[in-house]
């Protein structure tokens, strides 16, 4: 019998963002409107003057509506554990595909103890543990972990609560001593003022080089340009050995 591909069970459900071509957002991936240089999000992020990400990687593009974008939310489900479970794996499949082929482009020089992992802890008062840390276990314990501290207020409107503003998180100085690069890692952009303005607040504590990571680059299905682009563009396979950072296969 053939053996499957590791990505077999990603095939059906995930695809990869485009490469960074006219049309497409350079930063985050998402079709634009060909006369800005960059989406509406990234263009309102990139006036903002706070030192962003020097690079953000979706690992796959999530329309409203299927099942990738389903299980941005479903893994975080604990009234249906099983489903959350099976999300879950698909998602720590896909990020453990993405390093084991692709650490050197998402994470350079991750083999010392000067590049961190960083989660996204809740901005809506979720009581323990983010589901994300039991994904983010998988990564050996000898590469450093920070989860910045929430300080916004949690009764702002979930919208509300995705905008970048500095000012609603918080950075251990004593716990980016010595590091010199980190890796975000988000389940969704959606606009990514969460991810941007983490990124912003670890640049500013210290931290030289600061990239984002998210599992699914989410897309309104309602809005023309994404909605001409999936139209003209049918849905490959997703395939982990094209890098997420340059939408290419590396030789």
């Amino acid at each position: 019998m053939q053996e499957q591909p590791k990505d077999a069970s990603l095939r059906r459900i995930y695809r990869n963002p485009p490469s960074r071509q006219p049309g497409i957002c350079p930063v985050c991936t998402v079709p634009k409107d060909p006369n800005y240089e960059l989406c509406y999000a990234c263009n309102i992020h990139n006036g903002s003057g706070l030192p962003l990400a020097d690079f953000v990687a979706p690992l796959s593009w999530a329309p409203m509506g299927g099942q990738a974008y389903a299980d941005l939310a479903s893994y975080k489900d604990e009234a249906q554990q099983a489903v959350a479970d099976v999300a879950a794996e698909r998602l720590r499949l896909m990020l453990r595909l993405a390093f084991a082929n692709y650490a050197q482009c998402l994470m350079p020089g991750w083999e010392t103890s000067t590049v961190a992992i960083v989660s996204i802890p809740s901005t809506g008062g979720r009581k323990g543990p983010h589901p994300i840390e039991a994904i983010l276990a998988m990564f050996t314990p000898s590469i450093p972990r920070l989860m910045p501290t929430y300080v916004g207020d949690t009764d702002r409107t979930r919208n509300g609560r995705r905008q970048l503003r500095l000012e609603d998180w918080a950075v251990d100085a004593a716990a980016v001593a010595g590091l010199t690069r980190a890796v975000v890692i988000d389940d969704s952009w959606v606009t990514g003022g969460h991810a941007q303005s983490i990124a912003a607040s670890l640049k500013l504590a210290g931290i030289a080089k600061v990239g984002i990571v998210p599992f699914g680059r989410v897309l309104r299905t309602d809005w023309g340009p994404n909605v001409e682009y999936l139209q003209g563009h049918p849905e490959p396979a997703f395939d982990s050995h094209v890098c997420p950072l340059h939408g290419i296969k590396h030789a």
